[in-house]
C-alpha cells in the first residue's frame, strides 16, 4: 500500500465516521449521508480498486522476470562444457609383473585437455584399442604409481604418480589453458599387436554433463616421426 492508499483509507474512514456521528446526533441526515458519508465510502472504494491495480500490476511484474529469468537459465543459453583432446604419443610396454606380462599390454599416453566452454572437471577417460582382424578392446585405466619404469622400443621411459591426468583434471576444473599429464592404461592384446600401424587409439573424456569427447590415433602416424 502507497500513500495515496493510506490516505484515501484514512480521510475515507474518518469521512465516514463524522457522517454517522451526524446522522445519529441532531445534525441534517440528508448532508451527513451525501456530503460526509457518500465521499468517505468514495474515498474507500477507489482505495480498494487501487489495491486490486497494485496487486494485477504487481503480478504481471513477477510473471515477466520469472520468464525471464527462466529464458536466461534455460539450456539453450548457459554456456557448456567443450573439452578437446589430443594425444601427443605413447609408450607401449610389457609389465613387469610375471603373472600379467603375457596376458596385458601398458599404453602411457601423453595427452593435452582444453576447455573452449565452460570450466569443469572430467570424470571418465576410456581407451579402445582397434586393431586390424581383432575385437575392439577396452583398456582398463589404471592408477599410476609413485615411480614406473617403462621399457619402450627405444628408450625407457620413466612416469610419475604427479604425471597422472585423470589425476589432475577430477581435482581442478578444465579451463581454456591446456592441461599435460599421462593415462596409464592396460589392454588385454599382445604387444606386437598394439604397435601394428594400422591399430587405432580411440580416447575418449566424460565431463561433468555426461558429454564425452573423443579423439583417435592411428600408431602407424607416430611410428613415422
Amino acid at each position: 500500500m502507497d500513500l495515496v492508499d493510506t490516505w484515501l483509507c484514512i480521510i475515507g474512514t474518518l469521512l465516514i465516521g463524522v457522517g454517522a456521528t451526524i446522522w445519529w446526533g441532531n445534525g441534517n441526515k440528508t448532508a451527513a449521508l451525501w456530503c460526509v458519508a457518500f465521499p468517505g465510502v468514495v474515498m474507500l472504494l477507489v482505495a480498494a480498486g487501487l489495491q486490486i491495480q497494485h496487486r494485477f500490476i504487481d503480478k504481471k511484474s513477477n510473471v515477466a522476470l520469472e520468464e525471464a529469468l527462466n529464458r536466461q537459465q534455460s539450456p539453450a543459453n548457459l554456456q557448456k562444457p567443450e573439452l578437446r583432446l589430443s594425444m601427443s604419443g605413447a609408450n607401449v610396454f610389457t609389465p613387469d609383473a610375471q603373472d600379467v606380462r603375457e596376458r596385458l599390454t601398458g599404453i602411457a599416453l601423453n595427452v593435452k585437455v582444453w576447455n573452449t566452454g565452460t570450466p569443469c572437471v572430467a570424470t571418465d577417460w576410456s581407451l579402445a584399442v582397434i586393431a586390424q582382424g581383432k575385437t575392439p578392446a577396452l583398456a582398463q585405466l589404471t592408477r599410476i604409481p609413485e615411480h614406473l619404469s617403462l621399457g619402450g622400443p627405444i628408450n625407457s621411459t620413466v612416469i610419475r604418480a604427479s604425471d597422472a591426468l585423470d589425476v589432475k583434471t577430477s581435482a581442478n576444473p578444465i579451463s581454456a589453458q591446456p592441461v599435460d599429464g599421462t593415462l596409464l592404461f592396460y589392454v588385454q592384446l599382445k604387444r606386437a599387436v598394439v604397435l601394428q600401424p594400422s591399430t587405432r587409439l580411440e580416447l575418449t573424456v566424460t565431463d561433468i554433463y555426461g558429454t564425452k569427447t573423443l579423439t583417435s590415433q592411428i600408431m602407424g602416424d607416430w611410428l613415422q616421426r
